[in-house]
């Protein structure tokens, strides 16, 4: 009888995340806080991808454009609303030059309820159909997303790394 909390980022947060689908865990004894669920896709100009990207009227979106330089981001949903959307330049946020255009991040941030379904849809052990359930989330929220996020492409699922780590694919 406790309640235990991991807040962890990088590798950790894939070996949590394995743990909480493995079998040793009884399901109905775990509710999930909060849980980010990302992609980085390579884009030409990652501004002007999230300068065209229109929220849906559904959603509260905030636009945050740099005065000088690069680094767009969009936010899709209230900050403390148990589901947001957050799509960014991870080029200019990271400070990453990957030569020939730059990296797009989308992330779904899930909280309560939300991170619990997130759970219990991927210990179907389906994640064609997680990343499927994730990219249909995403694209409710925002949905010129679903011209630029792959159809069914698992191998671009990630988990979320620290600033100063290479992308983690899962």
């Amino acid at each position: 009888d406790g309640r235990w909390i991991a807040s962890v980022a990088g590798a950790q947060s894939g070996q949590v995340w394995d743990a909480l689908l493995g079998e040793a865990v009884d399901p109905r004894l775990i509710s999930v806080a909060r849980v980010d669920i990302q992609t980085t896709l390579h884009a030409v100009d990652a501004d002007r991808v999230i300068g065209n990207l229109v929220p849906s009227p559904r959603y509260k979106g905030t636009r945050v454009l740099q005065t000088a330089g690069r680094g767009s981001t969009l936010y899709v949903g209230a900050a403390k609303s148990d589901k947001r959307l957050r799509v960014y330049n991870k080029s200019a946020q990271a400070g990453i030059d990957v030569g020939i255009g730059e990296l797009l991040r989308v992330e779904l941030q899930l909280r309560n309820s939300h991170a619990d379904l997130a759970l219990a849809i991927a210990r179907t052990n389906d994640e064609g159909g997680f990343y499927r359930w994730w990219r249909e989330t995403c694209c409710v929220m925002a949905p010129d997303l679903s011209g630029i996020l792959p159809l069914a492409d698992t191998a671009h699922i990630q988990i979320p790394e620290k600033q100063d780590e290479a992308p983690g694919y899962r």
